[in-house]
């Protein structure tokens, strides 16, 4: 009789067991920066919408790709993910449902942290890895806010700036509405900065978008009695101070001194060329996201059209030319010319001031002639990855958006060609060729 009582005994406890082994779930996901690098060495926190007792709260910690995953969570219910660093905030939370029992959420998208709001007050943007701080000043006007950025040493460090109107716009996540558009779109706008382009005296007012980001959400200064200060972020400490904010330590979101994009040798076949209007958009659960841009090429390469040979004859189509092919002699700048080549910083898309020269001479040249322009981002890569056709398009875009602010008509067609690494000017196995490679070709095309 004790035998078959602890045989039931034991049967018992391991149903009890198994049954509760049976009821949990699992979750994997991955974060990335703001150039779509791993987070390396984040704490992630999960946690119950509302608790149930022994599935509150799981922690993680990811790995060198970024990714994470915890186990043992409870099926068919609402969690809130949350990353979090020793060195840095972020506004970055997802809410997701677990699926049902035994089954493991594998989250279709990347979680994507672009801001770190440092203990000093100041935020990375890891997309343009740009230094921001916002400060409370009042009594600031066009006559004395140049020197007041002049004076600023918060962090240790001594060179800050006013922004661009390019580096405020790119503070948004999404679009600014067209200016087609009615004027009720206005109501998003809130308040305005002091701006100013590079080696320039002339300081503006300029209207921004606070979409809640972290940058905004730094300072509760009212906007009147603030101002919006930049740098160029480096993880290495200033020469004056050693501030904890510039020393990377685990779990670091800094920008990568260099992109895989725009270092790795040529070593795939020229990718087609690909037109932004080529990306396609999809719905999935989290909203809209562009697809990869290694599928859309693809789904794309048997009908895309080098918009490269449309635009100049004289130049070979990325599609001809064979992977072991010579590239071409890198060609002279032609700033007073019909065409003209402006060339960016690794990983950069903002035009220098030496650029920017340049591209005024050439929009002087062309100004009030009948036309159509041709911008081709290029990258310093022979890949077809998605961050190679990201900084390409960036480049163009930023070329387009600057013209339009030297007072390009919108009347004028301007066509955008993504290149990527698909027509170098110099060989991509040393620096100087690399250097040549990371530009943006504009061509005017007269009628």
């Amino acid at each position: 009789m004790k035998i078959a009582y602890r045989l039931f005994l034991v049967l018992l406890i391991s149903a009890f067991l198994f049954s509760c082994s049976e009821k949990k779930a699992g979750i994997e996901g991955k974060l990335l920066n703001g150039q779509g690098q791993p987070i390396f060495g984040i704490t992630v926190i999960l946690k119950q919408v509302q608790p149930s007792k022994g599935y509150e709260q799981f922690e993680t910690k990811t790995l060198a790709n970024g990714a994470f995953r915890i186990d043992g969570v409870m099926p068919a219910f609402e969690y809130i993910i949350t990353p979090v660093s020793d060195n840095w905030k972020t506004k970055v939370t997802t809410k997701i449902t677990t699926l049902s029992e035994g089954q493991t959420l594998v989250l279709r998208n990347p979680i994507v942290i672009r801001y770190n709001a440092l203990k000093d007050g100041t935020v990375i943007d890891t997309k343009t890895g740009l230094q921001w701080l916002i400060l409370g000043i009042p009594d600031l006007n066009s006559s004395n806010v140049l020197n007041a950025v002049k004076n600023i040493k918060e962090g240790g460090f001594t060179d800050w700036r006013l922004p661009t109107k390019a580096e405020l716009l790119e503070l948004q996540e999404t679009p600014a509405a067209p200016a087609t558009q009615p004027e009720t779109v206005l109501v998003q706008k809130t308040c305005c900065a002091w701006v100013a382009e590079p080696n320039s005296e002339n300081v503006e007012w300029k209207f921004y978008v606070d979409d809640d980001n972290d940058v905004w959400a730094s300072s509760k200064v009212p906007p009147d009695d603030r101002i919006v200060v930049v740098r160029n972020y480096t993880p290495t400490a200033p020469s004056t101070q050693t501030p904890a904010a510039a020393t990377p330590a685990s779990g670091t979101n800094a920008p990568p001194a260099n992109l895989a994009a725009e270092k790795k040798p040529a070593t795939e076949p020229p990718a087609p060329v690909m037109e932004k209007k080529d990306i396609p958009v999809v719905k999935s659960e989290g909203g809209v996201l562009r697809a990869s841009r290694k599928a859309c090429i693809a789904k794309k390469a048997q009908a895309a059209k080098s918009l490269a040979t449309a635009a100049s004859p004289v130049a070979d189509s990325p599609a001809k030319q064979s992977p072991s092919a010579k590239v071409k002699t890198p060609q002279p700048d032609n700033s007073i010319g019909d065409s003209i080549t402006i060339k960016f910083s690794m990983n950069k898309s903002i035009i220098s001031p030496e650029e920017l020269s340049k591209l005024k001479a050439f929009y002087a040249k062309i100004k009030g002639k009948k036309g159509r322009i041709v911008i081709e981002g290029n990258s310093a890569s022979d890949g077809d990855t998605a961050d190679s056709f990201k900084i390409s398009e960036d480049r163009a875009l930023s070329v387009k958006a600057m013209l339009h602010r030297l007072g390009l008509s919108k009347k004028v067609n301007v066509k955008i060609a993504v290149l990527s690494g698909t027509k170098p000017n110099a060989e991509n196995t040393t620096e100087a060729g690399r250097k040549l490679n990371r530009r943006a070709d504009i061509t005017f095309i007269p009628e």
